[in-house]
């Protein structure tokens, strides 16, 4: 053999012997491959939300010899995190909104009132009020119905005067289903009347000359109220255009205003009316069209929104809807200090505690949205007729929601068996189905596909179905398919059991039946926006290969995976053979 020879021959064994190792490489990829799915069930799927706000937030108020620390009102929260709530959460301000439940995974706040101390000197004191908030705490599992918290006519003189406060929460998990047309978790938080600070004597009911207070008349307005919830919602974008048949998350803060008056009955008083209902909201789609949105509920581009009144009542500052634009929003220098009205959503502050950039932007990606909001903010401290204000806000929200690419995937449930699971020629079996509605929502459409294949050979009769299939057709390649229109399915029911009888022909081979069934259906749900009818599809599908006919063991499935591995596992075995044989060249040239 020459040089040139003897290259060609250890180029041609090389490529072979290459050539029989992919071989082997590919068998043992399909032996030891899990077969993937095309869906990823809701138990599996990770994703986690927050949503928290207060209509009051000071961090201190002092007059005197009286002092608050760490004030909110109308404090509300709720959280989702599909791997659990080990990790408490706090909001910007260090306020605990949801607390470290290793075991839960959702859980919803409400809490009309929240004041981390109360002090008076010479005598000091100090007290959490947490009797007097009226707090209502829900975690799940197991599901918490809605808990309701209320107490009436509170007042610790010469600090907190109020006439109503009322906590509101709920919150649901089970693994087993998606909870489609109601909230994983909710809070609500209500506070009327809200007075802080006597300056003066007091022989009423109430505070006699509060440096705060939180109502107006002309219309009488004494009422503040946070609500926030985490729900599953279609992946229907901001613009109203369906981008994905899965489903989003959605975290979202709804708040309404008593009016705010500082230093009431002075020269430097000054109102602060936020009007109409507020919204602060995070969807996560896991496709694009995620958006963060913030602003007043209903308002034309004319319509006030936000006012600042003298001691007189006139108005002296005035915020249409169509001014709520720029990161800084609009600023206004008042006796009690500099104020910002209407910025833009901003970057939650992180850590807790840290002082938030207000020029930064909100986090907005497919798969996670985040978001907070002053409505109105003040820039700098209050001192004025001795009183000290740190930090306060009116109007904070924050929103995060985070989900896996491609969205969360929903399904009704369908379950099926064979009675019996063997048979030999000339029995009968049945197939009995059963689909259920896992949501809070009427499944309408609601269409049942049944596909009935079998190994060659065996050959069968359909004897009867229970109810009668609306269509019975067999195709092409011999596979029959069945279809039912089934009656709406109300939520968190079963439908009535599907029966299909079987005869199995005396003359028929061995072999096995797989049978799968599909069930279809429209769940009408709200989107993020509250458009109400929102026809969102949902389906389940289940397949099981039985019963067997005579006693062959294996599933055609499993026959076409092992000849596919035997194919692969000779094919690399002969080439390995070859690459190894003797040169019939090298021969005939020695």
């Amino acid at each position: 053999m020459s040089k040139t020879e003897k290259r060609l021959e250890i180029r041609r064994r090389s490529t072979l012997g290459r050539s029989a190792a992919l071989f082997l490489a590919l068998a043992l990829v399909v032996l030891m491959a899990p077969v993937a799915s095309a869906q990823v069930p809701w138990e599996e799927a990770v994703f986690s939300g927050f949503s928290t706000g207060s209509t009051f937030h000071a961090d201190a108020i002092q007059l005197g010899t009286t002092r608050l620390e760490n004030l909110d009102e109308a404090l509300s929260a709720s959280t989702v995190n599909s791997q659990n709530l080990g990790t408490a959460l706090q909001n910007e301000m260090q306020v605990v909104v949801q607390p470290s439940l290793p075991e839960k995974n959702s859980f919803g706040r409400g809490s009309p009132l929240e004041i981390g101390l109360v002090q008076t000197t010479p005598v000091t004191t100090a007290q959490s009020l947490t009797v007097l908030n009226a707090r209502a705490d829900a975690s799940a599992p197991p599901t918490t119905p809605m808990v309701t918290r209320e107490v009436l006519t509170q007042k610790v003189d010469p600090a907190v005067y109020a006439s109503v406060l009322r906590g509101q929460a709920a919150a649901q998990w089970d693994e087993n289903y998606c909870p489609i047309g109601s909230d994983i978790s909710f809070g609500r938080a209500y506070a009327a009347d809200l007075q802080l600070v006597d300056a003066g004597g007091n022989t009423q009911p109430d505070l006699d000359s509060p440096v705060i207070q939180g109502d107006a008349t002309n219309p009488d307005r004494n009422v503040a109220w946070t609500e926030t919830r985490t729900r599953l919602v279609p992946q229907i974008d901001k613009a109203g255009n369906r981008v994905g048949n899965n489903w989003g998350l959605m975290t979202e803060v709804h708040q309404t205003y008593a009016p705010i008056t500082i230093l009431e009955g002075g020269a430097n008083q000054r109102t602060i009316e936020v009007l109409g209902e507020w919204v602060l909201r995070a969807v996560a789609l896991g496709v694009e069209g995620s958006y963060i949105h913030y602003g007043p509920k209903d308002a034309s581009p004319q319509t006030p929104v936000v006012r600042i009144l003298d001691a007189s009542g006139a108005v002296i500052q005035q915020v249409t809807s169509q001014q709520l634009v720029g990161a800084t929003g609009l600023t206004q220098n008042l006796p009690i200090g500099q104020i910002a009205i209407g910025e833009d959503p901003r970057a939650i502050a992180t850590p807790p505690g840290a002082t938030p950039d207000f020029n930064s932007q909100p986090t907005v990606t497919p798969t996670e949205v985040s978001g907070a909001v002053d409505v109105v903010r003040l820039i700098t401290e209050i001192a004025a007729a001795g009183l000290q204000i740190e930090d306060l806000r009116i109007g904070h929200m924050e929103v995060k929601a985070q989900v896996p690419a491609g969205g969360i995937i929903c399904g009704l449930g369908v379950t099926k068996e064979a009675n019996p699971i063997q048979v030999v020629p000339g029995e009968e079996f049945t197939y009995t189905i059963v689909g259920r509605n896992p949501f809070d929502c009427v499944a309408t459409n609601v269409r049942l596909t049944d596909t009935i294949t079998v190994s060659r050979g065996v050959r069968y009769s359909v004897v009867s179905s229970n109810p009668e299939a609306e269509s019975n057709t067999v195709n092409r390649d011999g596979s029959r398919v069945m279809t039912w229109s089934l009656p709406d399915l109300q939520p968190k029911s079963l439908t009535q059991p599907i029966s299909i009888t079987i005869l199995v022909d005396r003359r028929s081979a061995s072999g096995v039946f797989t049978n799968n069934a599909v069930l279809e259906a429209l769940c009408g749900t709200a989107d993020a926006q509250g458009r109400t009818g929102i026809a969102s599809p949902v389906r389940a599908e289940t397949t099981i290969e039985l019963p067997r006919v005579g006693n062959l063991p294996a599933t055609g499935a499993e026959t076409y995976l092992y000849a596919l591995m035997g194919v692969v596992l000779l094919g690399g075995a002969f080439m390995l053979t070859r690459s190894m044989r003797p040169s019939r060249i090298g021969k005939d040239s020695s």
